[in-house]
C-alpha cells in the first residue's frame, strides 16, 4: 500500500512538472512574440525618424 501511495505521488509530481514546463514554454513563446513585435515597431519608427531628418 505504501509503495502504491509513493508511486501515485511520484506520478502526480511528474505530471505537475510537465504541466509547469508546458506553461512556462508557452509563456516564453508569447513573450518572445511580443518582444519581437516591439523591436520591429521600434525599427520602423527609427527608420522614419532617419528618413525625416534626411529630408
Amino acid at each position: 500500500m505504501l509503495l502504491f501511495v509513493l508511486l501515485q505521488r511520484h506520478s502526480i509530481g511528474t505530471t505537475s512538472v510537465q504541466y509547469a514546463h508546458w506553461f512556462l514554454r508557452e509563456m516564453s513563446e508569447e513573450v518572445n512574440q511580443v518582444i519581437t513585435a516591439i523591436c520591429e515597431e521600434q525599427c520602423m519608427l527609427s527608420y522614419k525618424v532617419v528618413a525625416n531628418n534626411k529630408a
